[in-house]
């Protein structure tokens, strides 16, 4: 699925929803005249009512306005398939490459992460453990007795590092102004809300470093498990605060675990 088709599927399931609900009215009129005060509060009331109808019509309408905006961007083009995963074309060679490096390091980063995970949970005392691992306690907070978020952790790790070792990611370069990349000022983006393994890659993500790349790859695979952005976070600054305050919470973050995998890139 393409993050293309999120807006209108979206947005055009409620507009059909929409539609139906107003077809009783559909031949309803409305003559509004001068009369008496009581008079005028009934019209207001209509005009406050088909208002109201209005704006659930033009809402979904901007949604698929917005969604076939955002599919101009490469949309209906011919792919590359390299290994599994789909590039949609024309990406550059150089592009290509620069994508696969990071594809590359950020798999090489996530085995380290879970590496460093799994001496924890394998060690006699794994929550004394955990709160002595600098790096996890900085970004995704100190462990409680007795809290599951350890398992849970385990899972999702054990579920990301399966898609890329397994090339189950697919990239999506885009070049056109006429994209979100523009709209959003992003890096790279996927779809949280259907789970998608699809990571559109922006422009603006190849201004980044090989190491910066690599970790916004990881934060994408985290909006892949359904993650959104907990409490608003989405500065670095802002992620350390929310791991002292709501390790639950940082543990669901994007953030968070960008700057957890900043600490455990594997390249030199």
């Amino acid at each position: 699925m393409r993050i293309a088709f999120v807006f209108p599927f979206f947005f055009g399931k409620r507009f059909v929803t929409c539609f139906y609900e107003i077809r009783p009215n559909h031949s309803h009129s409305t003559q509004i005249s001068t009369g008496n005060p009581p008079d005028v509060m009934i019209h207001m009331e209509t005009i406050h009512s088909l208002t109201q109808k209005s704006i659930r019509i033009l809402l979904p309408c901007l949604g698929i306005c917005l969604g076939i905006f955002f599919s101009l961007d490469g949309y209906a083009q011919p792919e590359v398939q390299i290994g599994k995963s789909t590039f949609s074309a024309p990406p550059s060679e150089g592009q290509m490459e620069q994508v696969l490096q990071a594809h590359e390091d950020a798999t090489c980063t996530l085995e380290a992460i879970y590496g460093a995970f799994m001496t924890i949970w394998e060690s006699k005392e794994p929550i004394e453990s955990w709160n002595e691992h600098r790096f996890f306690v900085e970004w995704l907070g100190r462990q409680k007795e007795n809290a599951p978020e350890l398992s849970e952790l385990k899972t999702r790790l054990e579920t990301i590092l399966g898609w890329m070792q397994n090339d189950e990611i697919d990239y999506r370069i885009h070049n056109s102004r006429l994209s979100f990349c523009n709209l959003a000022h992003a890096n790279a983006y996927t779809n949280s809300v259907f789970n998608s393994r699809t990571i559109n890659v922006c422009p603006y993500w190849f201004d980044q470093s090989p190491r910066e790349r690599s970790s916004t790859l990881i934060h994408e695979l985290i909006h892949a498990l359904g993650f959104g952005h907990p409490d608003g976070v989405v500065l670095p600054a802002d992620a350390f605060h929310l791991a002292l305050r709501d390790a639950k919470k940082a543990r669901k973050s994007p953030e968070n675990y960008e700057g957890l995998a900043n600490e455990f890139y594997c390249r030199p």
